[in-house]
């Protein structure tokens, strides 16, 4: 499976990328949202995990501009972000194909969110991992 990771901090972005390689992912990585639609263009994405807040194009805006082409509307995609306040969770709200993990939390969630996402919508249980 291919997961592109979408991150301005490049030490959390190798982070990420070792964490998510152990367990069998193809890691592609991009440093802000614009990067990131690039990257879709040149490599099949099965799944976004996305930072929330970056310079040039942050994760609000790069969501709304894969939700806006047809083949990725249904595209998989996982916030992240160190900020777990009330304001930050109102601006990610949105689809089933689409969740939350606070930066910090334990990655045995981060896991659990990956595989609720890359499940077929019909087959999960409950609206997210934590319902």
């Amino acid at each position: 499976m291919n997961i592109l990771v979408v991150e301005d901090d490049p030490i959390v972005r190798s982070l990420m990328k070792q964490f998510l390689k152990g367990d069998g992912w193809t890691v592609f990585e991009a440093e802000n949202g614009a990067v990131g639609l690039t990257m879709l263009k040149d490599a099949a994405i099965d799944i976004i995990l996305s930072d929330v807040y970056m310079p040039v194009m942050d994760g609000l805006k790069f969501f709304k501009a894969i939700r806006a082409v047809p083949e990725y509307e249904k595209l998989p995609f996982l916030f992240m972000s160190g900020y777990d306040d009330e304001l930050t969770r109102m601006a990610i709200q949105s689809s089933a194909n689409a969740g939350f993990w606070k930066k910090g939390k334990e990655m045995n969630e981060l896991k659990a969110w990956l595989k609720f996402l890359i499940t077929p919508a019909e087959k999960r249980k409950g609206r997210s991992p934590f319902t």
